[in-house]
C-alpha cells in the first residue's frame, strides 16, 4: 500500500492543492452569493450572511487541510526511503508547493477525488443551511396580511360615554366579544387578556400606541355597574382598556360582521360563542385573531404582534 508525506510548507501534498481549494471555493462562493441574494432582500442582511457563510466555509476548510496533514505527516518517512537510505529523495520545486504535485500518479487519483466530494458536500451543505436559515428568518419578517375591513361601531363604555372603533384609529387593538355571567371561557380569557395588557404597559404602548376592547354582547345581564365589578377583578388600565355595551340585536351582528359566530340559548338563558382576540390594526383593518382559551397561546408573542403593527404606518 502506498504511504504520502509532507513535504516542505505544502497544505497537503498528494491529496489536494491550494489551487483546487481557491478554485472550487471561488466556485461555490459564487454559487452561495447567487443564492443568498435571491433570498434576501436586504444589502445589509445578505453583506452579514456572507461575511459570516465565507468565515464558516474557509474555517471548516481549514481544519479540514490540517487534519489530513497531521495523518500524512505521523505515517513517517516513505517506506522506499528507509529501505534505500543512500538514495536521496527529490524535494519538490517551489511551483509544485503552490500549484501541488500533479495528480497524474497512480493511486492518487481516488483520494484526491474522494476529499474534493467530501469538501463540495460540505460547502453546499454550509451554503443550504445558512440559506435555510435566511428564508426562515425572513419568513418571520414577512408583513402581517389583512383579512378584512373591520366593521366601525359605536358603543357605550363604562362612564356612559360613546366609544366607536374611529376613535381608536392609529392603533393596534385586540378586540373580544364576551358576557360578564359565561361559566366557562370568558373569565379565564379575560385573565389572559389582563397578562397581555401587563406585556403591553411593560413596553409603554398600552394606552398611546395599543388597547384593547372588550365588548359584551349581553346587556341585559351586563349592566355598566355590573361590568365594572367585572373588569376591576382583571386590574385593567382603563385608558387603554375599554369595556363597552350596546343593544344586544346590534352587538350581535356587529360579532358576525367582525367572523364571531355569536347565538342566544334562550332555553337555558345563557350563550354559545367563538372565542377569539380579534387584532385590529390603526387603519381599521382586522389583520388575524387567536383563540382566547388556548391554555398554550403566547402573550408575549401576541404583545410583540400588536407593537408591531402599531408601527405601521
Amino acid at each position: 500500500m502506498r504511504r504520502w508525506s509532507v513535504h516542505g510548507t505544502a497544505l497537503v501534498s498528494g491529496i489536494i492543492s491550494p489551487q483546487t481549494v481557491l478554485r472550487y471555493g471561488i466556485a461555490l462562493g459564487i454559487a452561495g452569493l447567487s443564492v443568498l441574494w435571491l433570498l434576501v432582500q436586504s444589502p445589509l442582511a445578505t453583506l452579514l450572511s456572507l461575511i459570516g457563510l465565507f468565515t464558516y466555509v474557509w474555517l471548516l476548510l481549514f481544519i479540514i487541510l490540517l487534519i489530513s496533514h497531521n495523518v500524512t505527516a505521523s505515517r513517517g518517512p516513505d517506506i522506499r526511503q528507509r529501505q534505500s537510505p543512500t538514495i536521496p529523495r527529490c524535494a519538490p520545486a517551489p511551483r509544485d508547493l503552490f500549484l501541488g504535485e500533479k495528480e497524474s500518479k497512480r493511486g492518487m487519483n481516488m483520494p484526491n477525488n474522494a476529499f474534493k466530494i467530501v469538501v463540495m458536500v460540505l460547502l453546499v451543505g454550509l451554503i443550504g443551511t445558512f440559506s435555510y436559515m435566511l428564508l426562515q428568518g425572513q419568513s418571520k419578517d414577512e408583513k402581517m396580511g389583512i383579512l378584512q375591513k373591520a366593521p366601525d361601531f359605536k358603543l357605550q363604555n363604562l362612564d356612559g360615554k360613546e366609544v366607536s372603533l374611529a376613535d381608536t384609529a392609529g392603533k393596534a387593538k385586540l378586540v373580544y366579544f364576551f358576557f360578564s355571567t359565561c361559566p366557562d371561557v370568558c373569565p379565564p380569557s379575560t385573565f389572559t387578556l389582563s397578562k397581555i395588557q401587563n406585556e403591553l404597559i411593560k413596553k409603554g404602548v398600552f394606552g398611546t400606541d395599543t388597547a384593547i376592547m372588550s365588548i359584551s354582547f349581553d346587556p341585559t345581564k351586563d349592566t355598566t355597574e355590573r361590568l365594572k365589578e367585572f373588569s376591576s377583578r382583571y386590574n385593567p388600565d382603563y385608558k387603554g382598556w375599554y369595556f363597552l355595551r350596546g343593544d344586544e340585536k346590534e352587538t350581535v351582528e356587529l360579532a358576525r360582521k367582525f367572523g364571531v359566530l355569536v347565538e342566544k340559548d334562550t332555553k337555558n338563558d345563557s350563550w354559545t360563542h367563538s372565542n377569539l382576540f380579534l387584532l385590529v390594526d390603526g387603519k381599521g383593518n382586522l389583520r388575524t385573531y387567536y383563540s382566547g382559551h388556548d391554555e398554550n397561546l403566547d402573550v408575549q408573542k401576541v404583545a410583540a404582534d400588536l407593537i408591531k403593527i402599531s408601527k405601521e404606518k
